[in-house]
């Protein structure tokens, strides 16, 4: 279970942390954290971004929001599919690069 979840958000970053003005927040230590990528778009504010995901694209997030923190917070779950794993890539990449409509 520890395997898959690891595998799972190690295909995400690599697709959306190569995005321009993507800053990742955490660590990609498994020893750190297994499952959770947690991310903000230079661009866009968490709630923004998170609010178009899920009424676009059916896709929930978390927001964390603090002082100098803004950003999403993925947490895939075991059953989560490569493709859907693979589309939220497109998608966060395809924001950061372009904005959301």
């Amino acid at each position: 279970k520890a395997a898959r979840l690891e595998h799972l958000r190690k295909r995400l970053a690599e697709r959306v942390l190569n995005a321009p003005g993507v800053r990742h927040y955490g660590s990609m230590n498994p020893s750190v954290c297994r499952a959770v990528l947690t991310v903000g778009v230079h661009s866009l504010s968490s709630a923004d971004l998170a609010v178009w995901l899920f009424n676009k694209h059916r896709i929930h997030v978390t927001t964390v929001t603090r002082t100098g923190f803004d950003a999403i917070r993925i947490s895939p779950n075991v059953f989560t599919t490569f493709a859907e794993v693979d589309r939220l890539g497109v998608l966060l990449d395809g924001a950061a690069r372009n904005g959301i409509v």
